[in-house]
C-alpha cells in the first residue's frame, strides 16, 4: 500500500539511493563509462550498458545489487572480466533482409529471434546499418535476455567494443548463424497469440520511452482519440515526462486519451493481468512486453505485436489491423 511504499522509500533515501523509478537510467543522465562495473537488476539495462556503453554488468538480482551497493564489491566473473566479453556466436543478416527499412518492431522481432537462438552466449551481429539509431538499437538488444539469456551484444561497426569484426571476436572463431525473413516472421507469430482482432489495451514503454519516441507518438495521435473501450498506457521516467511536457508532446498524448505512468508496463505490473488490464488482448510495440505479458499471466493475457503506428491505430479503432 501507499504507506508501506513511503516507508520503504524513506529507508532507501537514508541509505543514499536515488529514486529514479526507471528501467532506462541512461536516458536521464546516468551514463556508464567504458569499463565501469555496474550492478543493476533490469536485464534491459544490463545488456544496453554492456553493449552500447562498454560498461561491465552481469546478470544480477535485487539482493546481489543491494549487497554491491552496501559493500562496494561484486564478484569478478562473467562479462565483468574483459576476456569473457568477446562474441561467442556471430550472427549474419541474410540477403533477404533489408534492415535499412526496418521498423522498431522489426528490430525487436530480430532481437527476439536471435536471443532464442544464442541462448546465454555473447553475440556479434554483422550486416546492420552503421547509422542505426539508438532507439532501434535498444529495441534490437532488449529482447535478447528474455527470449534467451544473453547479456552482451556487439554490433559490428556500431558498438564500442566492435569497431571491427576482429575486435568483437578477439581472435576467436565462433559458430556463425544467419537470420532471414522467416526467422523474423516466426518471432512475430510467437509475440502475437491473440485471436480475432479486438483490442482493449495498448502499451508502450518497455523499456521506458525516450523523448524521441514520445515525439513520434505525439505526431501519430495528434487530433485523434483513444477508443472508449481501450486502456492505453505509456511508461516513462519522470524527467523524460517533464521534458515531454515542455516540448508539448505530453499534452498531445494525454489529450488523445493515453495514460502516462512512471511505472513498469511490462513484467510484474498488475495492469497487465486480465482482472485489471487486458480482458481480450493487449497490443504493444515491445517484444519484451509481449513476451512478459503472455508468460507472466500464464497465457491469459493475449497479445498483438507490431510497430508504434499499428498500435496507435489499434488504440483508436479498438481492433488490430494487419495492414494500415
Amino acid at each position: 500500500d501507499e504507506k508501506e511504499f513511503e516507508n520503504r522509500m524513506g529507508l532507501f533515501k537514508k541509505l543514499g539511493f536515488l529514486p529514479t523509478f526507471t528501467c532506462a537510467p541512461y536516458a536521464i543522465g546516468f551514463l556508464p563509462r567504458p569499463g565501469d562495473v555496474l550492478c543493476l537488476t533490469g536485464s534491459s539495462g544490463q545488456i544496453i550498458s554492456n553493449s552500447f556503453f562498454g560498461a561491465r554488468a552481469g546478470r544480477e538480482s535485487v539482493s546481489t545489487s543491494f549487497a554491491a551497493a552496501v559493500t562496494g564489491r561484486t564478484p569478478l566473473m562473467g562479462v565483468v572480466k574483459k576476456e569473457n566479453r568477446y562474441a561467442e556466436v556471430l550472427v549474419e543478416i541474410g540477403a533477404d533482409l533489408d534492415p535499412i527499412h526496418f521498423t522498431e518492431a522489426d528490430y525487436g522481432a530480430l532481437g527476439y529471434s536471435i536471443g532464442s537462438a544464442v541462448e546465454g552466449r555473447n553475440v556479434a551481429i554483422e550486416g546492420l546499418p552503421k547509422d542505426l539509431s539508438f532507439e532501434h538499437e535498444r529495441m534490437l538488444v532488449s529482447p535478447l535476455p528474455v527470449s534467451g539469456s544473453s547479456v552482451l551484444c556487439h554490433i559490428i561497426g556500431v558498438t564500442p567494443e566492435a569497431g571491427t569484426l576482429e575486435e568483437a571476436l578477439g581472435g576467436k572463431k565462433p559458430p556463425v548463424m544467419e537470420v532471414h525473413q522467416k526467422d523474423i516472421a516466426e518471432a512475430y507469430r510467437k509475440l502475437t497469440n491473440a485471436k480475432g482482432n479486438e483490442v482493449d489495451m495498448v502499451t508502450f514503454g518497455c523499456p521506458h520511452l525516450g523523448i524521441k519516441e514520445l515525439g513520434d507518438l505525439a505526431s501519430l495521435v495528434q487530433g485523434k482519440k483513444v477508443n472508449q473501450n481501450v486502456f492505453a498506457v505509456i511508461g516513462v521516467s519522470q524527467p523524460t515526462y517533464t521534458l515531454a511536457k515542455n516540448c508539448g508532446y505530453a499534452e498531445s498524448i494525454e489529450k488523445a486519451g493515453f495514460k502516462v505512468v512512471n511505472a513498469c508496463v511490462g513484467p510484474l505490473n498488475p495492469l497487465i493481468y486480465p482482472e485489471q488490464g487486458a480482458r481480450v488482448a493487449a497490443a504493444t510495440n515491445s517484444s519484451r512486453a509481449a513476451h512478459y505479458m503472455q508468460r507472466m499471466t500464464g497465457g491469459r493475457t493475449k497479445t498483438f505485436y507490431g510497430d508504434m503506428k499499428k498500435c496507435v491505430q489499434a488504440a483508436i479503432a479498438g481492433r488490430w489491423e494487419e495492414s494500415i
